[in-house]
């Protein structure tokens, strides 16, 4: 039996892959029906505002009405300008001064001011400035020269070139009401640019109520802080001898540092009536280097006798002071001979964008203080500062106290003017005249007012 001949196999196509399938693309149709969707939507919006307000959208003229809003803001902007303009002419001025002395804070602080000649966003002067409170008048100058730009401000900087007048007269100390809301002073060291390139007083004279009796000062210097850099450089002369100048310029991006400050003063001069010494002293703080490396001492005399004389060391913004100090010569009472016959100081200060992290021991031979803690100018806050003190030697204080192992440790939080303290006193044994504890223990915690 004959074999029958074997049919060949159709050929297999190929199996398209994914990629090479067709893609399918948008045809005219497609766009038309969205477009026609759309249309609709719009319609039917249009339609529901109608019938619900009676305003057709359709008839609406969006160039015009585009145009009218940009011309809108023209129009106020010019009108700023118009009236800030009108403002620096004498009628504005005038209104600006009259507006001005209307002011009352609720402290009882009132400004006025006579005349203002000159430019209320450049050069100008102000004549018969008078500071009022309570009581009335108890600062003015008969004429102030300020050239300022207050537009500065906007982008937080203080650019004031001139200020500068020939006299200012202090008549009395301020009488002002009481805070009623909690004191918001500010950061001590601010966040700002600030620029003071002229700051001249001919006569800062202080009447007999304001120290006891009276003083006359002149004040000139300039001042600057931007640009991670500060320069103060300024000084004070007063008509009892009084003679004092301080030069600080210290730029960390550019390794530079210097600091030197001078006080000479008699004992009749402002400096000792602020400071209630009744002995001239003289001090002076100077040294050499650059920001990475400095090195410099810090000496100040009583009288006749050293009060204190440190060493002064900064590295790249870490200050180190170690020295000894004779407070006893300024201080009074029994407590005085707990810091006799010296205080030594060794304290560390990392500062950092406004911030100081410190370390600091005082101790003489009866007392030793040990703290450490963060100080924050930029929010005027402590930040857990700790404060380990003890008392080494009790019988200094006299016959009539005895203790032992008497010890204080505290924990300082919060803001300066509201600091929130935790304290944990303890002693062994305590006498004074008489009261007698033993074993003795206090904790506990408090707040710090203002008030």
């Amino acid at each position: 039996m004959a074999r029958k001949p074997r049919q060949p196999k159709p050929p297999v196509a190929p199996v398209e892959t994914p990629e090479a399938l067709p893609q399918p693309t948008p045809s005219h149709d497609d766009d038309l029906h969205l477009k026609d969707r759309v249309e609709a939507a719009t319609e039917e919006v249009v339609e529901t505002v109608k019938a619900r307000t009676g305003f057709d959208l359709r008839r609406v003229n969006w160039w015009q009405v585009s145009r009218n809003i940009a011309l809108f803001f023209v129009g106020l902007a010019v009108l700023l300008v118009a009236a800030l303009a009108a403002l620096n002419t004498p009628p504005g001025r005038r209104l600006l001064v009259e507006f001005a002395t209307g002011i009352k804070l609720n402290s009882g602080l009132q400004i006025e001011i006579g005349e203002i000649d000159g430019s209320l966003y450049g050069e100008m002067t102000l004549h018969d400035v008078k500071v009022k409170d309570l009581k009335g008048v108890f600062i003015q100058s008969p004429v102030i020269h300020l050239d300022w730009r207050p537009f500065g401000y906007l982008s937080k900087h203080v650019d004031i070139r001139d200020f500068s007048t020939p006299k200012i007269e202090v008549l009395r100390q301020p009488v002002l009401n009481p805070s009623e809301t909690p004191k918001d002073n500010g950061p001590l060291l601010p966040d700002l640019n600030i620029d003071v390139n002229r700051l001249k007083v001919d006569a800062l004279v202080l009447n007999a109520p304001v120290l006891g009796e009276a003083h006359t000062i002149a004040l000139d210097g300039q001042a600057h802080l931007r640009h991670k850099r500060l320069k103060i450089d300024a000084g004070a002369v007063s008509e009892k001898g009084d003679h004092a100048k301080v030069l600080i310029d210290a730029a960390p991006d550019k390794n530079q540092l210097d600091i030197s400050a001078d006080l000479d003063a008699p004992a009749d001069g402002v400096a000792a009536k602020l400071l209630s010494f009744d002995k001239a002293f003289t001090a002076k703080v100077g040294g050499k280097g650059t920001w990475k490396q400095w090195n410099g001492r810090a000496v100040a005399d009583f009288g006749p006798d050293n009060l204190l004389n440190l060493n002064v060391t900064a590295q790249s913004g870490t200050f180190h002071v170690t020295g000894a100090t004779h407070p006893d010569l300024i201080l009074a009472g029994d407590t005085a001979v707990l810091f006799k016959p010296a205080v030594m100081i060794d304290l560390t200060a990392k500062m950092k964008d406004r911030v100081f992290d410190n370390v600091l021991t005082l101790y003489t031979d009866a007392v030793r203080i040990d703290a450490k803690g963060t100080v924050d100018l930029g929010h005027n806050h402590f930040r857990k500062l700790e404060v380990h003190a003890r008392l080494l030697k009790p019988d200094v204080l006299g016959k009539d106290f005895t203790a032992s192992d008497l010890h204080a440790d505290l924990i300082v939080d919060g803001d300066f003017d509201r600091p929130r303290i935790d304290y944990d006193l303890a002693a062994k044994r305590f006498d004074l005249s008489g009261i007698k504890l033993d074993s003795f223990t206090a904790k506990g915690k408090s707040r710090i007012t203002a008030d």
